[in-house]
């Protein structure tokens, strides 16, 4: 645990060794009459794959390990033990170092997002580089919030300038949103940063020096992240390292800033959306978290985002448009953090920035649907809360579940088709995934069950002189109670509308069967199929039956992995379910083998039988 890539602390590796050692225990559960074999075997095993094992190390890493040689060995566990025992004292400490960037242009102003990714690619640079004694916690920036202009200084200036502090967030939004580290006058940007790190406390005292050793051994990669950011401005860029005072960055912004949450109404209106759209609510979902993820990414860092939450009602959840509109609103709720002095200006901030990237928003929009959003135009505005959120309408909603009869007639079948209880299961599965698509969202799709009689929970009205499948279903919704008298029928012409999807489903299951299928759709008398006179004379039972595969003329050697035995199983359990008769229902396939070794089959390196014991119920 205090080592996270588990390298052996004994030769603790530097930049000069050239052997590492990975000490590990290996638990396995067997016949107990073989355990005193089980460690030269498992050694075996190991310098049977040593090239395997090589490759891998190669993946990660082609220059370190071309040229890798290994080994295996037994170890004493005690030498482990006490060598961690003696670095168990770990320490985390905070070092200040400082990234300085010469010849910048004049004028250059670094972005809120162009240093949050430096700070991660510093972040990356260094756990990748540093040794494994030391775990870094945290690359931060260090600069005041309210102050982010930090030793700046001018060719041949010696007193170092600061930006004077924005007086509110409309003073950001002139300079577009950005925090900046330089002003016009400036050829030398600075970046002060916190970096974390635990290790031995042995090791505490030079942990800043190694920290900026890293840094410096590593600098052409971050020189390069910088020109990746903006070549004409970095070209020419030179970057040293530095530690600073911290107490003369971090203390005077902690006494001057006074934080506060604040809860801000923002509707999106997006015109010009294909007529009959229906924004579904994974959609709606996603295309929230975008909205928080475009809000994180461009905010100034004075501010902190909190949450972006739909403000709709609970009865109402995201219905905002019919089939006739061409309009969709998403009415937000955005909570952010940030100075109580700005907070004014907060609303008017977080409308700018959604304008300012709403070209971004309509790019995510033509991703979820090219066809739909293809001319969209967005907008936003504020709105007044309660009237979204408790407007009598709220008020007077209850909501009640109610189940439908709904019964499915594919006509003009070929003759003799019969209907497996995979296909049977696919196409309800179909059919709720289309109702959930296309219903309103005032109503909630529950459930979408076969209603077939119980004994029989596959058996369609057909045989093979039938030319006619029938498909009896339980659909549960749940609405508003005032509207429930109407939700039969609602869902009937919500079918009906979509049946040429449920054809073109059909025919993908089988073109030939299908090719001139007619679909609709009626009421029934629930009773009449879950209780006929038939259904009084099933009992059903579970039976279990021992079944043994057995597979010969093996390749002599071969060993059947845990996961190939799994999967075989699997196949053998679809393979059952898709071709017993549907009055039989398949529970299990369990591998029968011993419990005390659940993948063990009857092979060695010397058979070529391999035999699979199964439970079948």
């Amino acid at each position: 645990d205090r080592n996270r890539n588990l390298i052996s602390p004994m030769p603790h590796h530097t930049r000069r060794l050239d052997a590492l050692s990975l000490p590990l225990r290996v638990t396995v559960k067997g016949p107990a009459n073989e355990s005193d074999f089980a460690l030269s075997y498992v050694m075996d095993v190991l310098e049977d794959h040593e090239q395997d094992i090589a490759r891998k190390l190669k993946s990660l890493d082609w220059d370190a390990f071309k040229n890798v040689g290994l080994s295996t060995g037994t170890y004493d566990s005690n030498d482990i033990t006490e060598s961690v025992s003696e670095i168990k004292e770990m320490e985390t400490t905070v070092h200040p170092v400082q990234l300085t960037l010469e010849n910048v242009p004049a004028g250059y102003r670094l972005s809120v997002e162009d240093r949050a990714s430096v700070l991660r690619f510093v972040k990356e640079l260094i756990e990748d580089n540093i040794d494994d004694q030391f775990q870094l916690i945290k690359v931060a920036y260090a600069g005041s919030e309210n102050n982010p202009s930090i030793d700046g200084k001018t060719r041949g200036d010696d007193n170092p300038s600061t930006n004077s502090n924005p007086s509110s967030l409309a003073s950001l939004h002139k300079n577009n949103g950005r925090s900046l580290l330089t002003s016009r006058r400036l050829d030398s940007i600075s970046l002060p940063l916190q970096i974390t790190v635990k290790g031995s406390s042995d090791f505490s005292d030079f942990a800043l020096s190694y920290v900026m050793e890293v840094l410096k051994d590593n600098m052409q990669d971050l020189v390069r992240k910088f020109k990746s950011l903006d070549w004409d401005t970095f070209k020419n860029v030179l970057i040293s390292t530095s530690s600073y005072d911290p107490d003369s960055i971090s203390e005077p912004s902690l006494e001057m800033v006074d934080m506060e949450e604040t809860e801000h109404p923002v509707q999106l209106i997006f015109k010009n959306v294909a007529a009959g759209y229906r924004l579904s609510a994974e959609d709606r979902a996603s295309l929230i978290r975008f909205v928080k993820e475009l809000l994180e990414d461009n905010l100034d860092e004075s501010m902190e985002l909190i949450e972006v939450a739909y403000a709709g009602t609970q009865s109402l959840r995201s219905l905002q448009h019919t089939r006739r509109l061409d309009t969709l609103s998403l009415p937000l709720q955005i909570t952010v953090k940030g100075p109580a002095n700005r907070s004014d200006f907060a609303l008017s901030y977080l409308m700018d920035v959604l304008e300012d990237n709403k070209q971004d928003l309509v790019k995510y929009l033509k991703s979820l649907d090219s066809n739909a959003f293809k001319d969209v135009k967005i907008s936003s505005q504020s709105y007044d809360l309660p009237s979204i959120t408790t407007g009598p309408e709220a008020e007077m909603v209850v909501m009640t579940e109610s189940e439908h009869p709904v019964q499915l007639t594919f006509n003009d079948i070929v003759a003799g088709y019969r209907l497996s209880a995979g296909d049977q299961a696919s196409i309800i599965r179909f059919i709720k995934e289309l109702l959930e698509d296309n219903i309103d969202e005032s109503l909630e799709l529950v459930q979408v069950a076969y209603a077939g009689r119980d004994g029989n929970r596959s058996l369609l009205s057909h045989n093979r002189r039938l030319e006619v499948l029938s498909l009896p279903l339980r659909i549960t919704v749940r609405g508003p109670a005032d509207e429930s008298d109407f939700a039969l029928s609602y869902l009937m012409d919500v079918l009906e509308d979509n049946k040429q999807d449920l054809v073109k489903y059909l025919k993908s299951l089988d073109s030939n069967a299908f090719k001139d299928v007619k679909i609709s759709s009626q009421s029934y008398d629930l009773p009449s199929i879950t209780t006929g006179p038939e259904a009084e004379m099933v009992v059903m039972t579970e039976s279990e039956h021992p079944v043994q595969l057995t597979f010969n003329d093996i390749v002599a050697g071969y060993r059947l992995s845990a996961g190939d035995q799994a999967s075989i199983i699997r196949f053998i359990k679809e393979l059952l379910e898709d071709n017993i008769d549907e009055s039989l229902e398949l529970v299990q396939v369990a591998y029968a083998g011993r419990d005390g070794n659940r993948s063990l089959l009857s092979h060695n390196r010397r058979l070529e039988v391999l035999s699979l014991p199964l439970r079948i119920t």
